[in-house]
């Protein structure tokens, strides 16, 4: 998790620092104009992913594109479908990581489960960061949060290295600032100016905790709540920025991570904090081959963990529920809800304080 963000930030401050790189981004910005553009310069970003690269050659996407330099964000047990084991998780990153030329440089999070093991395997530089762990050899200070903006210190081991303001909520994001200072900052691909600069100026990713309704007195949000760390960490992030807010989440199931046997654990702790939880049915594709998981079970096991959760299977239903007395709406799915998101943000937007 973190790819899109991590990639977008990447390729938006060098853009902004007059470089003119390519890219690749799989999820749209909204400060790049493409997902993707070839560029001037020697420089390129790509979002790598781990996913097989079509039904009939099983191996990670990321393994076809000849990285030089790698941010690791993570090695949380993913996409159970496809991968059933965290060895069988782990391997392709083993491998990418193992294939990095002399130069490279692999820039890991010091909080990423299970990336020691990944990183051992490096023939390269490891570079570790966190978003508040001074171990790390790139870090940041406690972050100060007022008024929608958060400010904090970019360290490198004891120095500092520049001042950072955001707009994006949460932990996750703040973390996901400093790997990418560390990657492009370890290589000198920018100033520390040029970086603060472009982060003061980028407004992040469409559908990463994206705000639909920037002006109206009822928040609602939009997150790519496609698998258990993501979803997770869009909700902390929700938590900690409007404490006093009674959150409603529409959930949708549509990965089949989420809709897998394996995987029902995860509902046990999934949205603690939450006020209540809107159940959406999961997709039909591929119910029958990956051990899928009905609408009711998820919504059983949701409230065993002592949250209030509905199952809901209407548009119509969905939006008399979202009506019904919410204060915060975040939706946390990476399918079309019902293609009921509109009319949430526009009853919100009406809302009066």
């Amino acid at each position: 998790f973190g790819k899109s963000s991590c990639s977008a930030i990447a390729a938006w401050a060098l853009e902004h620092s007059g470089k003119r790189p390519g890219w690749f981004v799989g999820a749209e910005s909204l400060n790049l104009p493409d997902n993707g553009r070839r560029g001037d310069g020697k420089l390129w970003v790509l979002e790598g992913d781990e996913y097989p690269a079509c039904h009939w050659d099983k191996r990670s996407k990321f393994l076809f594109y000849n990285a030089r330099h790698v941010l690791l964000t993570s090695g949380a047990h993913d996409h159970v479908n496809v991968f059933p084991t965290l060895e069988n998780y782990l391997a392709p990153f083993v491998e990418l990581v193992s294939t990095l030329p002399e130069g490279g440089t692999l820039v890991a999070c010091r909080n990423g489960e299970h990336l020691a093991r990944v990183a051992e395997k490096s023939p390269v530089r490891v570079v570790w960061y966190s978003g508040g762990d001074s171990r790390a050899d790139w870090w940041a200070t406690a972050p100060i949060r007022e008024s929608g903006v958060t400010t904090f210190t970019l360290m490198h081991k004891n120095s500092e290295v520049c001042n950072l303001q955001t707009t994006l909520l949460g932990d996750h994001n703040i973390e996901n600032l400093v790997g990418v200072g560390a990657l492009l900052l370890e290589n000198d691909a920018l100033t520390p100016s040029d970086f603060s600069q472009a982060v003061r100026e980028f407004r992040g990713v469409r559908r990463r905790l994206e705000r639909l309704t920037p002006e109206a007195s009822l928040p609602v949000f939009n997150d790519f709540g496609s698998s258990f760390p993501k979803c997770r960490a869009g909700l902390d992030a929700i938590l900690a920025g409007f404490p006093e807010r009674k959150v409603t989440v529409v959930f949708e199931p549509h990965t089949f991570s989420f809709r897998n046997r394996n995987a029902l654990h995860w509902y046990d702790s999934l949205f603690l904090g939450a006020g209540r939880v809107l159940v959406l049915p999961p997709p039909e594709q591929g119910q029958l081959t990956h051990e899928q998981v009905s609408q009711s079970e998820i919504a059983a096991r949701v409230r065993a963990s002592g949250v209030d959760a509905s199952e809901i299977r209407t548009r119509e239903e969905l939006l008399q529920a979202v009506k019904d007395g919410s204060e915060l709406v975040l939706i946390e799915s990476s399918g079309g809800v019902l293609g009921a998101i509109p009319e949430i943000a526009a009853w919100a937007t009406g809302v009066s304080a």
